[in-house]
């Protein structure tokens, strides 16, 4: 969603409440450099979109309200790929790690049966986050 449209929708909710940008600032417990730059050229993070959102609802605005959930999920859409990103990496080292160790270990062992299942566990992990998008790479 482009900041514009949810710097309008800050800005309107705030002028529905009556609120001042000083008054709104404390409303929402921020200070008022923030309210006027979410206001006018940034978007708020995804802690104060769930507050903006919440009071838009709260006071029966779903015109704002909507806008402002929207923001959060692309947020937490955006938030959660790099996530996802992050642990594909870590599981393909643990993985590489894993294939070295495994072939210094005697099939036969009781160890061996343990580490295959670790390795399976890894494999399956992999394969879900790479079931996410190419995006991943």
């Amino acid at each position: 969603m482009p900041k514009t449209q949810i710097n309008e929708a800050v800005r309107k909710l705030r002028l529905a409440l009556g609120d001042t940008q000083q008054q709104f600032a404390q409303r929402l417990g921020l200070a008022i450099s923030s309210v006027v730059r979410y206001e006018l050229t940034s978007a708020p993070g995804p802690a104060v979109l769930v507050r903006l959102a919440n009071l838009a609802a709260e006071r029966d605005l779903p015109e704002l309200a909507e806008p402002l959930n929207r923001a959060l999920l692309d947020d937490l859409g955006v938030f959660a790929l790099n996530v996802a990103s992050r642990l594909r990496h870590k599981i393909l080292k643990a993985k590489g790690e894993f294939d070295q160790l495994t072939g210094t270990i005697d099939p036969s062992s009781p160890e061996a049966q343990r580490l295959y299942t670790a390795g399976r566990a890894l494999q399956e992990a992999l394969d879900l986050i790479e079931d996410l998008g190419p995006e991943l790479q």
